[in-house]
């Protein structure tokens, strides 16, 4: 896990990585660790070469906003394979977005999303907020936000626009226990996952088949795949716009490859591909 935070920190963008921190790192408890971390500098920094023009779906943060009851959202949400770029300002003129309970914070969210919809936006919403907002008078219609019960996932159109509301149960497909145990997705599950990827297909690379934490970072041309399962996953990208058939491999951590069809990839546990 150690070395993952340093992958996906790399991914990020992240200019300079400062190690947390020298006493421990030199301790009985964590100097593994730090032994474990010291030989991938040199494919840390290769892999930095390939990271740039990072995209995906906006994910609406007001500065200092309060999550209710959805800390930390949007680490699970990029765990099911949705690529998130984080912004601190209302995305209007994207084409879609992700709005959580942080989004209440904006005193003119709701205004503000009515615009977004009237201009033929696609609202990807966590279920919390949805029913914050259900009912809201301000909004165009009287659809129901609410999702039925035992449904994970609904589409509604709305005022030129599209809502997608996803149940809290999808991020939580992400989540480790503290015995490092994961939920088995049902059934009904899987089915709402695959439509919440399809829906973000549409404007960003995404896996279709991947299982949940299994992560997707677009890279301007390239598409980094990680996979922090503890077994081996082979999966394939979608939302490329249809323009790509194949893919060539440009970077991968031991145990991950493009097979022979350049188009499966295959992930050990824990490894990282590029592709473009």
């Amino acid at each position: 896990f150690y070395l993952d935070q340093a992958y996906v920190s790399v991914l990020a963008g992240a200019p300079e990585i400062m190690l947390f921190h020298y006493g421990s790192l030199i301790s009985p408890e964590y100097r593994a660790q730090a032994e474990a971390f010291a030989p991938r500098r040199t494919e840390l920094e290769s892999l930095a070469k390939y990271v740039e023009g990072w995209n995906g779906i906006p994910a609406y943060k007001p500065p200092s906003s309060e999550p209710g009851n959805e800390e930390y959202i949007f680490d699970p949400i990029g765990m099911l394979a949705v690529p998130l770029v984080p912004t601190a300002k209302f995305p209007e003129g994207s084409r879609a977005a992700l709005f959580t309970n942080h989004a209440l914070e904006d005193k003119e969210f709701v205004p503000k999303l009515v615009t977004f919809l009237k201009a033929g936006g696609t609202a990807f919403l966590t279920e919390g907020l949805a029913h914050r907002l259900n009912g809201d008078p301000r909004l165009p219609g009287k659809e129901s936000l609410g999702l039925p019960k035992g449904k994970d996932l609904q589409s509604v159109e709305l005022g030129g626009g599209k809502l997608v509301i996803f149940s809290d149960a999808l991020p939580r497909l992400a989540y480790v226990d503290s015995q490092n145990r994961v939920a088995q997705p049902s059934p009904e599950q899987r089915e709402a996952l695959e439509a919440l990827r399809k829906a973000v297909a549409d404007f960003a690379p995404t896996s279709l088949d991947a299982p949940p934490r299994v992560a997707v970072f677009p890279l301007k041309g390239r598409v980094a795949v990680v996979n922090f399962t503890e077994l081996p996953v082979d999966c394939h990208l979608a939302g490329l716009g249809g323009m790509v058939s194949r893919f060539k491999q440009v970077f991968a951590t031991q145990g991950a490859q493009l097979a022979s069809d350049r188009v499966t990839m295959r992930l050990a546990p824990h490894s990282l591909l590029v592709i473009e």
